[in-house]
């Protein structure tokens, strides 16, 4: 996604991830991530 306002700006990514019904978190990023990344961060933090 990218500003139309802004063409030379980055594109950035909308990553969504969910457990079912119950849950879901969407996260903007310079670059895809992966499941296996999310845990990570979640991990770290």
């Amino acid at each position: 996604m990218r500003l139309p306002s802004d063409p030379d700006a980055g594109v950035k990514y909308l990553n969504v991830f969910g457990d079912g019904l119950k849950a879901a978190i969407y996260i903007i990023t310079p670059n895809i991530i992966t499941q296996a990344d999310l845990q990570a961060l979640e991990s770290d933090g």
